[in-house]
């Protein structure tokens, strides 16, 4: 699992990737969040899947931090 949490900027963020919601959607127990990373106009989306929580609206400053094993896939 991965957390997508409300955070401020700045060296709080060590260890992880801050960032803006682009878009969260539910599924009961867990959710899907969509991240735009700050600082770099042209990265990807980083998608996280995330035990379900407070709804993230759009536009939400995160930090974005892995708990256990990650999974990646290139594009």
């Amino acid at each position: 699992w991965a957390e997508a949490v409300a955070g401020p900027t700045g060296p709080a963020v060590l260890g992880g990737l801050a960032g803006r919601v682009v878009a969260c959607e539910y599924y009961g127990h867990d959710a899907v969040v969509r991240v735009r990373p700050d600082g770099a106009a042209d990265a990807p989306e980083v998608i996280v899947r995330t035990a379900g929580g407070p709804q993230l609206p759009a536009g939400a400053q995160v930090v974005v931090r892995a708990r256990g094993p990650v999974i990646a896939w290139s594009r």
